[in-house]
Parts: structure tokens; sequence; C-alpha cells
């Protein structure tokens, strides 16, 4: 319920906003909105699910973008540490990681380093995953 109309509101808002100040606001918010927005991965709620998969995409397509490099890198491991499970949240984070690499050739090396390692995983869930 809350959770579904939060993100509508904030989708909307950034939606109808210009493009320039949206970005600006998504990257400010970045490592912070990302973690919450995963969060919301591990809920029940499907509508809510796929909101906050396409805000995550936003904001990590804002911070490749818009030169947040560092901010990225930050983001990073926590988005390699939900690829653990076997579950729609590490299958969400695989498309994530598949759009970053197509968008930044800062971390293509970094993700596709981290993808080939969980192919080769012991870990029957990450392998899969990756």
């Amino acid at each position: 319920g809350a959770c579904v109309a939060a993100l509508t509101c904030v989708c909307l808002a950034l939606g109808r906003a210009k493009a320039k100040q949206a970005a600006t606001v998504l990257v400010d918010l970045g490592p912070q909105a990302l973690s919450s927005l995963m969060k919301v991965l591990h809920t029940k709620w499907t509508t809510a699910h796929a909101l906050a998969v396409k805000l995550a995409g936003s904001v990590l397509s804002s911070l490749t973008s818009q030169g947040g490099g560092e901010a990225m890198q930050a983001c990073l491991p926590g988005l390699f540490a939900m690829l653990d499970a076997r579950d729609a949240p590490a299958q969400a984070v695989v498309s994530l990681l598949a759009n970053i690499a197509v968008d930044s050739t800062l971390v293509r090396e970094r993700v596709l380093e981290e993808v080939l390692l969980a192919i080769d995983s012991e870990g029957k869930e990450r392998g899969s995953n990756g």
C-alpha cells in the first residue's frame, strides 16, 4: 500500500521533472536511494518491486552518465552481494548489472569480472544467477 504509493509518487515527480533536474536528484540520492530500493526487492509486492527496479535502473544510469564513478563503485558491492541468492531480487540485479555494463566503460570491466566469478562460483545460486 504505502510503499507502492510512495514509489509511484517518486516516479511521477521524476517523470515530470526536466531530464537534467531528474538526473541531478538521482545522482544526489544515488547510493542511499539504491539501498532502500534494494530492500523493496525483497518484498512480495509485485508493483513495488517493478517500480523499485525501474527507479534503481534510473539511479544507476544517472550515476554512470553524470560521471559519478566513485558513487557507482560504492554501489557495486551491495549489488554483487545480492547475486548470492536465487530469487527475484537476484534476477533483478542481474538485469541492472547488464545495463550498467552496457552504459559504462568505467564499470564494465568490474561488472564483467564479478559476473565471471559468479559463473565460476561453487555456490549453486550464484553460479546460476551469473
